[in-house]
């Protein structure tokens, strides 16, 4: 007799386990007219839908980290410019109006002595000058001859300014670079002369004064290899050797910025973009490495910021 809410033959209990496990299965297969696949057939199948599986999700994971760094970089930024403030400074942030701010400024500036204001002015032209080729990259690599070529020329223009802040041979250095952007632009080969370009900037922002120096060596290093980084990867064939080597340079930065780095947040995010950088990098993903590449010259600004201000407490607390 067959109770109620159960299908097909009742096996008998008695029964071993194994055969009243086959039973079972016999009844189902009759019943509903299946026929069973052997698992042995079976596991191949299964095996390589999951190896296939494991592959792609190999594939994203790295793009994923880097879309999380750039979403977490996008969204925190303003955050962390502030929490990198020192907690004093925060506060006087906050309790001065635009007005008193402007007037303390004006105090500080009045306060400083002659050599004070001779460093200032060194400071600020070697970061124009920065600026200046890091403008000629940017122009090249959106392949605008034009502003390249007015950058260039400004950068000549500059060179005189630069001379005594520089030892003979990072000018030497300069001179070098200067003359192959010069040929490259000649040749209108944007590529060769972003990354003549990316060796002047280098040569200009690690060759500051150690006291004139606002952040550590490395921070500079690191925005050096991201911008010859984002060159070489949008270049018509890839140099990969290079990619690879530059990769290795920006590792190498990143661990000297990260030794003198307090901010836990700050560490944290530029720690999944340097493993992005160095994932895409190993694969030949040229998409990836530029993506990270961007990300870590985005990330440079907060960096200065943290810093700028952590010297400036220093400064204060040694008064």
């Amino acid at each position: 007799m067959q109770e109620p809410g159960q299908s097909g033959p009742h096996p008998d209990p008695s029964l071993p386990h194994r055969a009243l496990r086959r039973e079972r299965a016999a009844a189902h297969g009759a019943q509903t007219g299946n026929r069973r696949i052997p698992m042995i057939v079976l596991l191949p199948g299964i095996a390589r839908r999951g190896l296939l599986r494991q592959k792609a999700e190999m594939r994203e994971e790295p793009m994923k980290r880097l879309s999380a760094a750039a979403l977490t970089l996008a969204i925190l930024v303003p955050a962390l410019l502030v929490l990198a403030m020192p907690a004093p400074t925060r506060a006087q942030t906050a309790a001065l109006a635009p007005d008193d701010a402007a007037q303390l400024a004006q105090q500080q500036q009045r306060g400083r002595g002659r050599p004070d204001r001779e460093a200032m002015r060194a400071a600020d032209t070697i970061a124009e000058a920065a600026a200046t080729y890091r403008h000629v990259i940017e122009m090249a690599l959106r392949g605008q001859i034009a502003p390249v070529q007015a950058g260039v020329t400004e950068a000549h223009r500059m060179q005189p300014r630069l001379r005594p802040l520089l030892d003979d041979k990072a000018n030497t250095a300069l001179d070098s670079a200067g003359n192959a952007m010069d040929t490259a632009l000649a040749k209108e080969d944007l590529t060769a002369t972003g990354l003549a370009a990316a060796e002047a900037f280098k040569t200009v922002v690690t060759s500051i004064d150690p006291q004139m120096r606002r952040m550590p060596s490395d921070v500079a290093l690191l925005h050096y290899t991201a911008l010859r980084l984002a060159v070489l990867v949008s270049a018509t064939e890839i140099d990969w050797a290079a990619v690879r080597a530059t990769a290795k340079d920006a590792e190498k930065a990143w661990i000297g910025t990260r030794r003198t780095l307090r901010d836990g947040n700050l560490r944290v995010l530029l720690s999944e973009i340097q493993s992005g950088l160095r994932d895409a990098a190993a694969r030949n993903d040229a998409a990836g490495v530029k993506f990270a590449a961007t990300l870590q010259i985005q990330s440079i600004a907060v960096l200065q910021d943290f810093f700028t201000r952590m010297a400036q407490a220093m400064g204060r607390a040694r008064r």
